[in-house]
């Protein structure tokens, strides 16, 4: 069973605020057509002056011209989850975005404090946040999907000094430590739980990239299952490069 965790609503609470700033409504409204009034009785014209030549008809209205095509979705990379359990494997993989990868090192001070906002009601604790070393989440890194997935992020007390924005190694485990990791795994609707010691490795991270591999054991029911992913994920928020 998993400790150290962060309460589920503060770490899923920037994901659900990005959604929040950057949504739009769109509100369908059915109406019925207006009715045609019946035909009113006129009276009758005179006759159309005979020497009056017929009107020209309009030229044909032009051609609208083509739509442009759509821009292509940009790309944010992708998080490739693999699991060994006996003698089968699956693989599964995430494109990179909001919702597979999430740091606070990504974020403008205006991006955090909107966070803030949208996810805190109690002023008190709003302000609390606002001045707290780490204000969202240092990193949530969701990967792989229905088949396959693995959700890391740091241990309750662990500092930016603990987790630069750079190249590093980590242990990943289920009683873990602050400077460490720690997660949940699923197969289908299967969970499985973190057994014994694992690693998780940054290769590249900096204001535009995040890059590294995870090897970790786990088991479910007794049954021993290896977690190992790949990731190579690029910025997606309004801070990006800065």
């Amino acid at each position: 069973m998993i400790t150290h965790q962060h309460d589920r609503a503060s770490r899923s609470a920037p994901f659900i605020a990005a959604f929040l700033l950057g949504a739009t409504s769109l509100v369908a409204c059915d109406k019925k057509p207006a009715e045609t009034p019946p035909p009113t009785a006129t009276t009758a014209t005179a006759p159309t002056n005979p020497a009056t030549p017929p009107a020209t008809p309009a030229d044909p209205a032009t051609p609208a011209a083509p739509a442009p095509p759509p821009a292509p979705a940009k790309d944010f990379g992708t998080c490739e989850v693999t699991v060994t359990r006996g003698a089968s494997e699956i693989t599964d993989t995430s494109k990179g975005g909001l919702m597979t990868i999430g740091t606070e090192y990504w974020l403008s001070d205006e991006e955090i404090r909107k966070t803030i906002e949208l996810t805190t009601r109690d002023p008190a604790a709003r302000e609390a946040r606002l001045n707290a070393e780490i204000k969202t989440y240092l990193l949530q890194l969701n990967c792989g999907g229905r088949n396959a997935k693995a959700m890391l992020s740091p241990a309750d007390g662990t500092t930016k000094a603990m987790m630069p924005m750079g190249p590093g190694k980590y242990v990943v485990k289920a009683m873990a430590e602050p400077g460490q990791l720690t997660g949940m795994f699923s197969l289908g609707t299967e969970s499985a739980f973190i057994d014994g010691t694992g690693t998780f490795e940054v290769t590249a991270w900096d204001h535009d990239h995040f890059a590294g591999r995870f090897d970790i054991p786990t088991q479910s029911n007794g049954e021993k299952i290896q977690f190992r992913g790949n990731f190579d994920l690029k910025c997606h928020t309004m801070s990006c490069g800065k």
